[in-house]
């Protein structure tokens, strides 16, 4: 009597499952008080701060900054949404926002002082010569 080998079983891999997503972030606070500017931010941006490389090219225009507000009030980033067309004023609005201008830091629905973003147009006009 001939004999047949029983073969050797078949190994079938079975798929692992993906490890879980990571749980989503909290929503952001909910600003129920804006960032308030303080004092004149106007006289930060006038013929004393004008870049002479901007004189020098008769550059004037309007700049639209959006600044990151911290909870403290203090301008932590600054970045350019609408340009004045000139490098110079656009690259001195971000740097006197970020040194200079100051807020009342926006408030949640507790009170408390948040993070958050403000618009500040600023208008360069050539010094009178």
């Amino acid at each position: 009597i001939n004999t047949v080998p029983n073969p050797p079983p078949v190994y079938i891999p079975t798929p692992t499952a993906p490890p879980p997503s990571p749980p989503a972030p909290p929503p952001a606070p909910r600003v129920s008080q804006a960032a308030g500017l303080r004092g004149n931010p106007g006289q930060f941006f006038g013929t004393d701060n004008y870049p002479p490389a901007a004189i020098r090219a008769g550059a004037q225009g309007r700049v639209v900054a959006r600044l990151s507000v911290g909870a403290d009030g203090r301008v932590t980033d600054c970045t350019v949404s609408a340009s004045s067309g000139n490098e110079d004023l656009d690259s001195t609005t971000c740097r006197i926002a970020k040194s200079r201008v100051r807020f009342s830091p926006a408030k949640d629905d507790s009170g408390n002082s948040i993070a958050s973003t403000y618009t500040l147009p600023v208008r360069w006009v050539l010094p009178d010569q």
